[in-house]
């Protein structure tokens, strides 16, 4: 969070007073709601610290580099979750579609996955040896496609 409880507190009731009220009922609601987050750190954020705890093996596995995924997936991943949950015409070029966006799914799925395991300290050796599926998973994915989910760049299957 940005600000702790008590400091956001005050920022959140100055902002909420601030509401002009000649506004409809409705409105006004709409915008106290939106408020409620707004001391909440944003999704591409929250993504970036949770991708960033994750081993460099699971990297490996889908032969990229933890900057270029962390920048160019997330990225995509934020940009494709704001055009389906906004429909921001703005951002329809850079999300996943198709196929893309089930495979994106599985690699999303399967990060959260190994982050959740690794949470409460269990060790990477013990959830690459429980998950087996994660690793060949993940390999299907990027295998499947044509390009790295992340970018526009083809792969080099030399």
């Amino acid at each position: 969070r940005y600000l702790d409880a008590d400091q956001f507190g005050q920022v959140r009731n100055a902002l909420t007073n601030a509401i002009p009220k000649d506004l409809d009922s409705g409105t006004r609601e709409a915008f106290r709601q939106k408020l409620t987050h707004f001391n909440e750190f944003s999704l591409r954020r929250r993504m970036k610290e949770v991708l960033t705890g994750l081993p460099d093996c699971l990297y490996q596995m889908l032969d990229a580099s933890r900057k270029d995924f962390q920048s160019d997936f997330v990225d995509r991943a934020v940009e494709t979750r704001n055009y389906f949950t906004h429909f921001d015409a703005g951002s329809k070029g850079r999300v996943f579609g198709g196929i893309d966006l089930m495979r994106a799914g599985v690699v999303l799925y399967d990060f959260v996955l190994f982050a959740l395991y690794q949470e409460p300290g269990v060790s990477v050796e013990a959830v690459l040896e429980r998950t087996g599926f994660v690793r060949i998973r993940l390999e299907q994915a990027v295998d499947g496609l044509l390009n790295r989910p992340w970018s526009r760049q083809p792969r080099d299957r030399g």
